[in-house]
């Protein structure tokens, strides 16, 4: 029989019969771990930081609830400068410092960002790899993100950032 991880799907091995080529279902160590660190009291931090890309996670207002060690490196930030900002004032955008504040400037209203952010809150639905844009001080950054819906947050894994116009060009 093929040996398949009920949590992940990979494929483990085989054991007895060996002719059977049928499938049967067990837990590899990797999602054992992760199990039993749940079970003990993980912290939502240390979860977080499982995740392979830069993630963060937004409250139903739009400011950073909680954001991995991958994501606080991207933004060079600690997590004292970012929970609980909003997501553009986190990011640097540079509207975000003008007097009308992030979210609220002409500008804002056709933030891709903040609009697939929004998106995902409202409809619930998850997005893959959307490209979006961000003006910085540094420039304008291009940005491949993916949203989805989880505990009435929104999650964002940043998959790619480019910098595709410097601040002296932008």
């Amino acid at each position: 029989m093929i040996l398949i991880c009920s949590y992940c799907r990979k494929i483990m091995g085989e054991k007895q019969p060996i002719e059977d080529t049928r499938q049967t279902h067990g837990m590899c160590s990797d999602c054992h771990s992760r199990v039993m660190r749940q079970l003990e009291g993980i912290s939502f931090a240390d979860l977080l930081d499982d995740f392979d890309k830069p993630v963060a996670i937004i409250n139903e207002e739009g400011r950073i609830a909680a954001a991995n060690n991958k994501a606080l490196q991207m933004l060079g930030k600690p997590l004292e400068e970012v929970q609980g900002f909003l997501g553009g004032e986190a990011m640097e955008c540079a509207y975000a410092r003008l007097p009308e504040g992030c979210g609220n400037t002409i500008h804002c209203s056709a933030c891709t960002v903040r609009n697939l952010v929004e998106d995902t809150q409202r409809t619930k639905k998850s997005s893959t790899k959307t490209r979006v844009f961000l003006k910085t001080d540094e420039g304008e950054l291009e940005i491949l993100l993916s949203t989805s819906y989880v505990d009435e947050m929104v999650r964002i894994v940043f998959e790619e950032i480019t910098l595709v116009s410097p601040s002296g060009n932008a």
